[in-house]
């Protein structure tokens, strides 16, 4: 199968892009810049993804296209208007591949989405592939208007699309808030989340990889929706213990009032950051489909291990992050 990937040279598409051509694939890197392509693609430069991208040249010969390039969730937008720049690459920017891909006739479109257009939380259930959409800030919204649009041209035909869910994403390069608790974990001193509760469930980017190679290959389907997770959830003590140990540390977590960290959080403008520490989002990974299913083939425990140490399956060496 020939399949274009977007977003190819970010963190997620440095994954994906060695998994499928393992596979098989001939895979077509879509790319901001000449030459940042991974290894073992072919080039497609497409510039900046909006509603005005240019899509022709890239698609030609094209099966399927998975899209993984996004304006992503960031701790402090400095955007003037958020919802209007989400919006621009996340909703318009997809829409206009959609339909370049409808013209070429493409079969199969891969939407990396999220888990945020359930939530941001979960109280008495975990999030499924069949939980209703409730989208709170703007990279959610803009994700969930772009699923619809997904939907809607799935529902007239011409066209399989399979949306993939997946709450925060980890691995060797990750940014964002994995990063943050890697960097508590390699603190010397003792960590106060001992006392924190939650569950929260995360997902490797090899895990991601095969739940997206998976979808590629799924028996034909107008829509479907797959929940791409670890099998497992854990606690915020539980992940910064297991990070120590793969560092090779003792795990140094010790009780502290949740209260107090929330109040922390406050005092020191990181609250958000705070709430996600000790919030719970919990989800079971699955699809919607009643003709193929997935189930996520390395533990929590594995990914985290491999995440330290650099190491992944079949002794590969993934690549550090890279530039969307």
């Amino acid at each position: 199968m020939r399949v274009l990937v977007t977003g190819a040279s970010g963190f997620v598409g440095s994954h994906l892009v060695p998994a499928l051509v393992d596979r098989g694939h001939d895979v077509v890197a879509a790319v901001r810049r000449a030459g940042s392509a991974p290894p073992r693609a072919a080039e497609s430069v497409v510039g900046t993804i909006d509603g005005e991208t240019e899509w022709g040249a890239a698609l030609d010969g094209i099966d399927a296209v998975v899209h993984l390039a996004a304006r992503v969730h960031v701790m402090r937008d400095d955007a003037s208007d958020p919802l209007t720049e989400f919006r621009r690459v996340n909703t318009a920017g997809t829409s206009r591949l959609l339909d370049a891909a409808l013209e070429r006739g493409v079969k199969r479109f891969v939407f990396l989405s999220t888990i945020k257009v359930n939530g941001e939380k979960t109280t008495d259930h975990p999030f499924d592939a069949h939980s209703p959409r409730r989208p709170v800030d703007p990279y959610a919204r803009s994700k969930a208007q772009a699923e619809e649009l997904l939907l809607q041209a799935a529902d007239r035909g011409g066209i399989d699309v399979v949306i993939v869910r997946t709450p925060l994403v980890y691995g060797p390069g990750v940014g964002g808030n994995f990063r943050s608790m890697l960097t508590i974990a390699k603190t010397p001193v003792p960590i106060p989340v001992g006392s924190i509760r939650n569950r929260r469930t995360m997902t490797s980017v090899w895990n991601l990889a095969d739940a997206i190679a998976s979808a590629l290959v799924a028996p034909p389907e107008r829509a479907s929706i797959l929940v791409a997770a670890d099998a497992t959830s854990t606690s915020t003590g539980e992940v910064v213990a297991a990070l120590r140990k793969a560092l090779h540390r003792r795990a140094g977590v010790i009780p502290f009032p949740v209260r107090l960290l929330r109040l922390f959080g406050r005092f020191t403008a990181r609250a958000s950051f705070v709430d996600r520490l000790t919030d719970s989002l919990e989800v079971v990974p699955g699809t919607t489909s009643s003709q193929w299913q997935w189930a996520p083939p390395y533990s929590t425990a594995q990914g985290l291990e491999w995440t330290v140490s650099g190491s992944a399956p079949g002794a590969q060496r993934p690549r550090a992050e890279a530039s969307p």
